[in-house]
């Protein structure tokens, strides 16, 4: 019974975090969205999503199989500066996947991104 117990509170833990994570998703977006009218130099994606597996270490016999339900949680901020025949962007990029069963394959990734294009004069 105590084991039972430990596994609900972790469950509720992981299922709290997500849903913390996923309402700052949606204020993130609903800002955005009320900013769509107008052009800006800046943009907000984000992405939700879930999927279950039914056998999360790849194992070849069925003794060994584990189920577990997942919710992946993606974001992404990007600022663009335009000049004439140039743009730079920058954005900040989040990743986040979160197990219901197997937390030890919750994984967290952050990164930058730094892209430069340009546009020369031959051609259309």
């Amino acid at each position: 019974m105590n084991n039972a117990f430990l596994k609900l509170n972790t469950l509720s833990k992981s299922k709290s975090r997500v849903g913390v994570a996923a309402t700052l998703l949606v204020a993130c977006f609903s800002s955005a969205v009320n900013a769509a009218g107008e052009e800006r130099n800046w943009s907000i994606d984000a992405d939700i999503g879930s999927f279950y597996d039914s056998n999360v270490g790849k194992a070849k016999f069925l003794r060994d199989t584990v189920e577990d339900e997942v919710v992946q949680l993606n974001g992404r901020f990007q600022y663009r500066w335009e000049s004439n025949k140039s743009l730079l962007s920058v954005s900040a990029l989040a990743e986040s996947e979160f197990y219901d069963t197997v937390d030890t394959l919750n994984s967290l990734t952050a990164g930058v991104e730094v892209a430069y294009s340009w546009q020369n004069s031959f051609g259309f």
